[in-house]
């Protein structure tokens, strides 16, 4: 009788190990447990299209006893049309086609310590409404162990400038998209206008061509055999002014 109590004493503590959390989530540098779903609402600038919404400061604590090899990994619940999102922990950043961010790249939080590492990144590129997104930590041997939140995305844009600028000029959807070494937008603007050009840039901002257009309508024919393969954006802006931002995919040559 003995020997089975203590094999059942024993069941029990395996038991409570497995399912111990290892992870506690906090926010904006409180002390408080992250229990609701985080709102952030932005009035953004038409005029720049390329702002981002960003969740900052989320604190993460190993509360276990042992080193912990901890992940990320994004669940998109609803997002708006057009919009794009990334997230970044450890050492590493991450697109929309990456959802859990690599072994290499996430961090080993030690015993009882912090990590700060993560920032979610939200690009509404001219597309209001919310977006809805759950990031989880987990540890790496133990999918199990894991701690969640969710953050829904506002964006909102400001007005005058914006309906300004739209009103001024139109561009086409590239084509073909995903474009292989060359790729073509038509455009107009209006008469009154000074100047137009378009600006590519990768999903993080950064700008790799800026075409200077001539005409007060046309197409534009964009080289895109110079730059890797992956995810961009063109931005139309007619007098230094964004009109619109659309989604080109460069694809092997």
């Amino acid at each position: 009788m003995k020997k089975i109590l203590l094999s059942i004493s024993f069941i029990l503590i395996l038991a409570a190990f497995a399912n111990a959390q290892s992870f506690k989530i906090y926010y904006k540098g409180t002390t408080n447990e992250i229990t609701d779903t985080i709102r952030i609402d932005s009035l953004l600038n038409s005029a720049d299209l390329y702002q981002k919404v960003k969740c900052e400061n989320v604190t993460l604590k190993n509360i276990s006893g042992a080193v912990v090899k901890t992940r990320c990994v994004r669940t998109v619940i609803s997002e708006v049309v057009g919009s794009e999102n990334n997230f970044c922990f450890g050492s590493g950043c991450y697109g929309t086609s990456v959802n859990t961010s690599p072994l290499l790249q996430s961090p080993d939080i030690a015993a009882g310590a912090i990590d700060n590492s993560f920032v979610g990144d939200y690009t509404p590129t001219d597309n209001e409404g919310s977006t809805i997104i759950t990031y989880c930590f987990y540890d790496n041997a133990n999918p199990s162990d894991d701690v969640c939140f969710t953050v829904k995305y506002t964006a909102t844009y400001t007005m005058g400038i914006h309906d300004l600028a739209k009103a001024k000029g139109s561009i086409s959807n590239a084509y073909p998209n995903p474009a292989g070494s060359n790729v073509f937008v038509k455009y107009q603007m209006s008469d009154d206008s000074q100047n137009g050009k378009i600006i590519l840039h990768d999903m993080l901002g950064k700008v790799v061509k800026e075409i200077a257009l001539n005409d007060k309508q046309g197409t534009s024919k964009i080289d895109v055999s110079d730059i890797n393969e992956g995810v961009y954006f063109y931005t139309y802006l007619i007098d230094n002014k964004a009109v619109s931002t659309k989604k080109l995919i460069v694809s092997s040559k």
